[in-house]
């Protein structure tokens, strides 16, 4: 992991434009083609089971950052990490979660575990199980890309998530398409019904 990385991307607040959490991503410096773009790496990461050791060292540097932050003063409340859609239901992502946390000295609800819908679609049972269990460890959940599967709202009043993170692709029409506008609307009143929080990515 000498070559890799990690950024934090800042998830403002709509109405106070101030930031207090945000999302650690991942890059790749290598040593001779230079900064590799993410979207070529980690599919191909993806399809092999080295994702769960980058994800889980992905897990433990963010946990190490959180308690230098504190260290300096500096207020980050929450940490959005991608886990892949592999992983949500493996048994070692708990237990790599837990040592994190209790080696870095860091709230449980200070890691937000972001989640595709494609993710759980497969197997929603283990889904369903895995995200109470990380509820109950005290862990924060979120869906990410929620809107682009095909079962979100049949299985969204059964998994204990905390926060809705609406795909890129509803943004990119507004405000010229009326239908994206409306779509995002309907997400935010019925997140807002169900006590969940809402990302909107791709604002910037």
């Amino acid at each position: 992991c000498n070559e890799l990385y990690l950024v934090y991307q800042p998830k403002f607040h709509a109405k106070s434009a101030s930031f207090n959490n945000v999302e650690a991503l991942i890059r790749w410096n290598h040593p001779s083609k230079g900064i590799i773009s993410p979207g070529i790496f980690i599919p191909i990461l993806e399809r092999h089971p080295l994702i769960f050791d980058v994800t889980d060292w992905i897990i433990y540097t963010v946990c190490k950052q959180l308690n230098t932050w504190r260290d300096k003063g500096l207020k980050i409340d929450i940490v959005s990490i991608n886990i892949p859609g592999t992983y949500v239901t493996n048994e070692r992502l708990k237990e790599t979660l837990v040592d994190a946390v209790s080696k870095y000295n860091i709230h449980p609800n200070q890691i937000e575990l972001e989640i595709t819908e494609t993710s759980y679609v497969g197997n929603i049972e283990e889904a369903i199980q895995a995200v109470l269990q990380f509820r109950k460890l005290g862990f924060l959940v979120a869906i990410d890309d929620f809107g682009t599967g095909v079962s979100s709202l049949s299985y969204l009043k059964m998994l204990a998530v905390t926060t809705l993170k609406i795909d890129k692709s509803f943004v990119d029409g507004i405000p010229h398409s009326e239908k994206d506008s409306e779509i995002i609307k309907g997400i935010i009143s019925l997140a807002s019904s169900l006590r969940l929080n809402v990302v909107i990515e791709g604002v910037e």
